[in-house]
């Protein structure tokens, strides 16, 4: 065996400093504007951070015969795994460390083999990854050691700074007393292309579970800045949530908020346009200049929302998995 396996602790800083210079793309880049270098840290700052030992699967592979190293990004999820009662863990991504970086044909075999088996030895029973379909060398690896992919992904973004529709709505923010309302939205609007409703490996009650979970998470500033919901008589019926993400502005040189969860019943038509629309205006108010939202290749209907709304494509992404 040619190959050493070293710890990312060991070369946290330099790793980093490679995959600031080698990294192909970044989570943001199709955004125009958005400055790539910010987003490229932005994005390090999450898979680089300091991590528990116990949670911490990175490591930098490196092949003394190809002089090839490779980081090896990944963890283990401490809440997801406490929520679905086995353990969960990331692939952050494979990434090359030497010139040119991207090397779309190289064989990434032997260092997803090896996370593989440490992952198993770790307890983990469950992996997934998001995938740029830029990735070819990945995907190839991914497809061949037994990944299945649950759900394509779609990024739909805009500018708001000249943002307007034809008419306002009355919304508000969501109240205490709206939450078992809300909830409950939130879990009859089943969504089975998402990666979770997708997955039959997840049980269904789980999945609606973890809904009702977001939302409660939402609610309580957690997952979320803001939730809405109509300003009308009665329950509400339809909600929509949105981070601010004001801490990644500054190196992002954008300031870009997320729409993250959005839900109506059958009850209420048209309010999926309706309360978008005017999260769009939150947004501005707050200092806002771009919104993105992710959403299933295969859900036609909030394509046709965002289209209507001048929500344009930005880039796809593939959410693969693999069951130990």
């Amino acid at each position: 065996m040619t190959a050493c396996i070293h710890p990312f602790t060991a070369c946290k800083e330099e790793t980093r400093a490679a995959l600031q210079t080698h990294l192909p793309w970044s989570p943001m880049d199709f955004m125009r504007g958005i400055s790539l270098e910010g987003d490229k840290k932005n994005y390090l700052d999450t898979v680089c951070r300091d991590l528990d030992p116990a949670n911490d699967l990175r490591v930098i592979y490196e092949d003394a015969a190809l002089k090839l190293r490779t980081a090896v990004m990944a963890e283990r999820l401490v809440w997801d795994s406490q929520f679905f009662g086995y353990g969960i863990a990331k692939l952050h991504g494979i990434f090359q460390l030497d010139d040119p970086g991207y090397r779309p044909f190289v064989d990434l075999t032997d260092p997803l083999r090896n996370f593989l088996a440490r992952a198993n030895d770790a307890g983990i029973r469950y992996i997934f990854t998001q995938i740029d379909p830029r990735d070819l060398a990945l995907l190839r690896a991914l497809g061949e050691q037994g990944f299945c992919m649950i759900e394509p992904r779609l990024y739909y973004h805009r500018g708001i700074h000249d943002y307007e529709y034809i008419k306002r709505y009355p919304v508000r923010e969501a109240r205490e007393d709206d939450l078992p309302f809300i909830t409950t939205v939130v879990r009859d609007t089943v969504n089975i292309y998402d990666r979770f409703h997708a997955d039959p490996f997840i049980a269904q009650a789980d999945a609606d579970r973890l809904m009702e979970e977001w939302i409660h998470a939402s609610f309580a500033k957690k997952f979320s800045d803001v939730v809405l919901v109509p300003d009308l008589p009665g329950d509400p019926v339809a909600v929509v949530t949105g981070r601010y993400l004001k801490n990644e502005w500054a190196q992002w040189n954008l300031n870009v908020s997320q729409v993250v969860l959005g839900a109506s019943s059958g009850q209420a038509p048209g309010w999926a346009v309706k309360l978008l629309s005017e999260l769009l205006y939150h947004f501005e108010d707050i200092g806002t200049q771009h919104v993105y939202l992710s959403t299933q290749a295969t859900n036609i209907r909030i394509i046709k929302v965002c289209e209507h709304l001048g929500i344009h494509l930005g880039k796809s992404e593939f959410v693969l998995r693999r069951v130990l």
